[in-house]
């Protein structure tokens, strides 16, 4: 059971592979538009996670096709695994193919970092406190991007695992947790639209139930690294990349409430 379960979860994992890559379509050209230094490296940082997340999924490949060998010997049947094979051959490609796309971002990045520099010191001046505080809300706007992203697909992902294994259908704690996650998900989608809504307007009310919540998806991360931390490598890393997020997202959140009223409203447009 728990070898098809895992298999499952590797078809959920190249739905993951997708949607990530229409995400950096869309991060790079915003970065582009934007000429925003920090989005285009993390557009390239990205693409090295993507890579590190390909390996691991190889790795997974390999290790329940060795399981799938060792149900074989216990039940005496022969399983067709060309499945398995044609799938190594293009997890092999996948990661190959991103990691030269890695290289190539980052040569991009370095030549544009300079140009990017000297607009955003033409549009903001020569005010080096003034310039660290607009970084700090572009690291914010950032992670709401970011986090629009992989938390909203991972808690949906999460959604469908619970249900898949029916924690809808065991004790009154896994019914509970089962409602909260799903009331969070839901929460998630308008929560970076307010946000950015209330850093531009400079509405400390807003940000501050923005970030209550916030705090309540970083606990619920917690405990779902907790319930998969024993079999699933590539979900370990994408729940503890998950949570690296929010809690970066509570700390420039909380910087940028700090910077209200200090200058930076009339450059709103320019994030």
């Amino acid at each position: 059971m728990s070898v098809l379960i895992s298999l499952k979860r590797l078809k959920d994992e190249n739905v993951f592979f997708i949607l990530f890559h229409v995400f950096q379509l869309y991060l790079g050209i915003d970065a582009i538009v934007r000429q925003s230094i920090i989005q285009l490296i993390a557009h390239t940082a990205n693409q090295l996670i993507c890579v590190i997340l390909a390996l691991v999924q190889l790795s997974e490949t390999i290790k329940w096709n060795s399981s799938v060998d060792a149900v074989d010997e216990k039940t005496g049947k022969s399983t067709d695994r060309s499945s398995f094979y044609r799938a190594l051959r293009f997890e092999i490609a996948l990661a190959v193919s991103t990691a030269v796309l890695t290289l190539v971002f980052a040569f991009l990045c370095v030549k544009l970092l300079r140009q990017f520099g000297w607009n955003v010191y033409k549009r903001l001046g020569a005010d080096p406190k003034l310039q660290a505080r607009f970084r700090q809300g572009q690291i914010f706007l950032l992670n709401l991007k970011m986090d629009g992203f992989f938390h909203i697909v991972f808690s949906i992902f999460w959604i469908v695992v619970m249900t898949q294994e029916g924690y809808h259908n065991r004790d009154a704690a896994s019914i509970t947790w089962y409602v909260f996650h799903f009331v969070l998900t839901v929460c998630q989608f308008p929560a970076p639209f307010m946000a950015r809504y209330g850093m531009l307007t400079e509405n400390p009310r807003i940000m501050t139930v923005f970030l209550i919540v916030h705090g309540f998806v970083a606990v619920d991360f917690v405990i779902i690294l907790q319930q998969s931390s024993s079999s699933w490598a590539f979900w370990v890393l994408a729940v503890c990349l998950a949570i690296i997020l929010s809690i970066t997202t509570i700390v420039f959140g909380s910087l940028v409430v700090h910077n209200f009223g200090r200058g930076l409203k009339p450059y709103g447009k320019s994030f």
